[in-house]
């Protein structure tokens, strides 16, 4: 991480992260609105790195905040907490962060020294999901029965959010049983006391009568794993697990259709990518940074969303002419 000087710093730390749009999305939205803030990628190849990057938030001035994206949600939350920081709404749920929000330090002391900055970290993913979900796709995700594939950070976020959105009947799917229904069990719990109806249970890929019952009941179906990152991955369900009436929504994006994408669409089924998503959860940590600095007026959330999509198709059609 750059300890230059620069205010208004912003950017995302994660690794691998080059391939990110973040940058060229947030940039437009600060040119748009004529703010002299600043959007860079710190990558951190190894946990000591992230913990110094993560220090550094709480000693550099310049720091508005930062993204945070795999391998380090679940670690930046261990290392705000450790820092004194503070979890808020969903991150404190399930303990994992996407964003923080940096709250300078006030001057403490006789010889006016400086208290370490305060770390608040949110979870937006799920918001920006089912956000995504609703406007890019016109889905809206009352009553409907998920399958959501990855017992993540992202998978969390996004069956709390679907919850949330009184979502009828929530299937977690991973390698391990034993995972699915530890993971699925903790948020199930949380929703029957916030009083959500949702049904939340976990599957495993080698439960294979149940997971095609499943699939024949479910909607949705959501990759959120990292499958599909690599070109040569495999798809984790054929098209013929697949439906007309599905939707499938493949986090990973910007590398043109992976397999599970490829297959969802043999199968006729509607199917998309995450940049949606990306663009929604980028255009509400957007909001919480304008709002914690108070700009105003303050940014719509449709708007910032637009430029941001629209910066990102650029970005991606730019990069398939470079590869040509």
């Amino acid at each position: 991480m750059d300890a230059s000087s620069t205010a208004n710093k912003t950017g995302l730390i994660g690794f691998p992260i080059e391939h990110s749009l973040s940058p060229v999305m947030f940039r437009a939205v600060y040119e748009y609105y004529e703010l002299d803030w600043h959007y860079e990628l710190y990558s951190a190849a190894d946990h000591e790195a992230f913990d110094r990057q993560i220090a550094q938030l709480q000693t550099d001035d310049g720091f508005i905040g930062v993204n945070i994206t795999m391998p380090y949600k679940k670690a930046a939350a261990q290392a705000l907490l450790k820092a004194g920081g503070t979890l808020q709404g969903d991150a404190a749920v399930i303990q994992a962060v996407n964003l923080v929000s940096v709250v300078p330090g006030e001057k403490d002391g006789p010889r006016g020294t400086k208290a370490p900055a305060l770390l608040s970290g949110h979870s937006v993913d799920g918001a920006g999901f089912v956000a995504s979900l609703i406007r890019h796709r016109g889905l809206d995700p009352k009553d409907i029965r998920v399958l959501i594939l990855g017992s993540g950070s992202a998978s969390a976020a996004i069956c709390l959010a679907l919850a949330k959105a009184k979502a009828a009947d929530i299937r977690i799917v991973s390698r391990s049983r034993l995972r699915a229904d530890e993971f699925a069990n903790l948020l199930s719990n949380y929703c029957a006391e916030q009083g959500f109806s949702t049904t939340i249970a976990g599957l495993s890929y080698a439960d294979t009568m149940e997971l095609s019952h499943m699939l024949r009941q479910a909607q949705l179906v959501v990759n959120a794993t990292p499958v599909g990152m690599e070109p040569d991955d495999s798809a984790l369900l054929s098209s013929d697990d697949l439906k007309p009436d599905h939707t499938v929504i493949d986090l990973v994006y910007g590398r043109g259709p992976t397999a599970l994408l490829t297959s969802a669409r043999q199968a006729a089924a509607a199917a998309a990518d995450g940049l949606g998503t990306l663009v929604e959860q980028a255009a509400l940590s957007f909001g919480i940074w304008a709002d914690a600095v108070s700009i105003d007026p303050k940014p719509q959330h449709a708007r910032v969303a637009d430029i941001m999509q629209r910066a990102a198709r650029a970005e991606l059609q730019r990069r398939e002419l470079m590869a040509e």
